[in-house]
C-alpha cells in the first residue's frame, strides 16, 4: 500500500513521524513567506538549489508552495506531529488573506465544483451539444 504524507513527515513502522531533512524546507517557506517573500520566489529558490519536492522531484511552482502554507497538518494533530507553531501559521494565513485582498481574490475562493466546469456555473446547466453544435437534450 502506498501512502502520500505532505513534505516534512514520512511514514516509519506504520506511523507518521517528522521526517528532519525535509521539515527544514518546510520551516524555510513559512519563514520566508512569513518575512514577506512572495510563493512564486520561494518556489523559484527551491528550484535553484535542486531541493525535491515531497514527490522527489526539482518541481515547485507557488501553487505547491502555497499548498504547504495552508496545510493544518503542520500544525500537529492526532495523526501528524507539530511542524510549525500556531502564531507563525496565523500569520501566515494573515498575510495570505491580504495578499489575496490586494489581488481581487479575497471574497471568493473557487470549489472543487467550480474548477471542475471552468469557472463556475451549475451542473444542471451544462447541456451535451453533438460535435455539429447541436443541442441533443430535448429542453
Amino acid at each position: 500500500m502506498q501512502c502520500h504524507v505532505p513534505i516534512g513527515y514520512k511514514v516509519e513502522e506504520g506511523r507518521i513521524i517528522i521526517c528532519e531533512e525535509t521539515c527544514k524546507i518546510v520551516k524555510q517557506i513559512f519563514t520566508e513567506y512569513d518575512c514577506g517573500i512572495a510563493a512564486t520566489k520561494i518556489a523559484a529558490g527551491l528550484k535553484e538549489k535542486g531541493i525535491p519536492n515531497g514527490n522527489g522531484k526539482v518541481s515547485w511552482t507557488h501553487v505547491s508552495i502555497g499548498r504547504i502554507l495552508e496545510n493544518p497538518n503542520y500544525l500537529g494533530n492526532e495523526y501528524y506531529p507539530q511542524i510549525i507553531e500556531k502564531e507563525l501559521f496565523d500569520q501566515v494565513q494573515k498575510r495570505r488573506e491580504g495578499v489575496r485582498a490586494e489581488l481581487g481574490r479575497a471574497n471568493h475562493r473557487p470549489g472543487k465544483d467550480e474548477r471542475i466546469l471552468f469557472g463556475g456555473g451549475n451542473a444542471e446547466l451544462c447541456v451535451p451539444v453533438s460535435r455539429s453544435g447541436i443541442n441533443m437534450v430535448q429542453m
